[in-house]
């Protein structure tokens, strides 16, 4: 509940992120994107440079989109352990942010951060 007792308000697909916490300014952000098949990766890129956001790795998975979590759980897993254990000369030291080149559906961005443990 908020401070004046009422429920907080929580924005469809953003991954159960209470509104109130939501972050809006991204400059200086660094991030991981994630994308299926061979989707061309150079847009979502753009806008996340004009957001501030910093991508330093594209990560790809063939197949078919998993329900609940977008890529596979393995791949996922893969993915948070390299971010967790980045020494600081990595590319992927510090990274705060994963990004999906998909409509991914609030179940799929819940699944994804459960395993990631970073905001998605």
């Amino acid at each position: 509940m908020g401070k004046d007792g009422a429920q907080p308000a929580v924005l469809a697909g953003s991954g159960g992120v209470v509104l109130g916490e939501a972050r809006t300014n991204h400059e200086g952000r660094t991030a991981v994107l994630l994308l299926r098949g061979e989707d061309d990766p150079r847009e979502m890129m753009e806008l996340a440079a004009t957001m501030g956001v910093n991508i330093v790795e594209v990560v790809r998975q063939a197949g078919r989109d998993d329900p609940r979590t977008y890529f596979g759980k393995g791949r996922l897993q893969d993915v948070a352990e390299e971010r967790q254990t980045a020494p600081p000369s990595h590319p992927w030291h510090g990274v705060d942010l994963v990004l999906l080149h998909t409509n991914a559906t609030p179940r799929q961005l819940v699944g994804v951060h459960r395993v990631v443990d970073v905001e998605v």
